[in-house]
């Protein structure tokens, strides 16, 4: 097998079904698909994981600088789901990535007790 490439990927250039001029009106500009994303790794599944629990807290703003509505089963779902990294991964992180994976946890499951004891 080869090596996988750290090279960004071009969303405009992978093959879609076309479209019909409705839909191309809402479709986001050209420039904001070709920018590259980040290497997978994972700090960046970490902090997706993690970005995702903190919106469904509505703590993190949509786009539009709105503030999300509270989710408490989206948010330990993703939780949830980073505890699976952890016990998945244990014995096979390097120190720095077990310490992102054990703070991120701590972080969100202490946010998640305050957020939940505001809302009920």
């Amino acid at each position: 097998m080869s090596e996988p490439t750290e090279e960004p990927v071009n969303v405009a250039a992978t093959s879609s079904p076309p479209r019909d001029s409705a839909s191309s009106q809402t479709e986001a500009p050209a420039q904001n698909r070709t920018q590259p994303l980040p290497p997978a790794s994972l700090s960046m599944l970490v902090t997706s994981l993690g970005s995702q629990a903190l919106a469904s807290m509505g703590l993190l703003p949509n786009e539009d600088g709105q503030t999300l509505p509270v989710n408490l089963d989206f948010a330990k779902h993703f939780i949830d789901l980073l505890g699976v990294v952890e016990e998945k991964t244990k014995g096979n992180l390097q120190p720095e990535e077990s310490h992102q994976v054990q703070e991120t946890l701590y972080q969100l499951r202490m946010t998640f007790v305050e957020v939940k004891k505001r809302n009920t």
